[in-house]
């Protein structure tokens, strides 16, 4: 996989190519240059979990934030109308 179609693929998946690159643990920077060179079927392999990884972090962090409210101090309470969010005991 070319680094255009790299690219193209983490931005269609609505990752920043900062967050891959600190899944692999390196600066945005050098994975901004590594994307000039083509990427191996292993490379593409683990860059594709990541993204996986990412989109589901993302859902994850889109339910919660509808739930929860998070104030200057990190304090986490449920919204006013969270309730309605719970399943019902009845």
């Amino acid at each position: 996989m070319t680094g255009t179609e790299m690219k193209a693929l983490i931005h269609n998946a609505g990752v920043k190519c900062w967050q891959v690159a600190e899944a692999l643990g390196m600066h945005d920077s050098n994975f901004s240059r590594r994307l000039r060179k083509p990427f191996s079927k292993e490379e593409t392999a683990k860059i594709n979990a990541i993204i996986e990884d990412l989109v589901e972090m993302q859902e994850i962090c889109t339910k919660v934030e509808s739930y929860c409210t998070v104030d200057e101090d990190d304090n986490v309470s449920k919204k006013r109308n969270a309730h309605r969010l719970e399943p019902s005991e009845h």
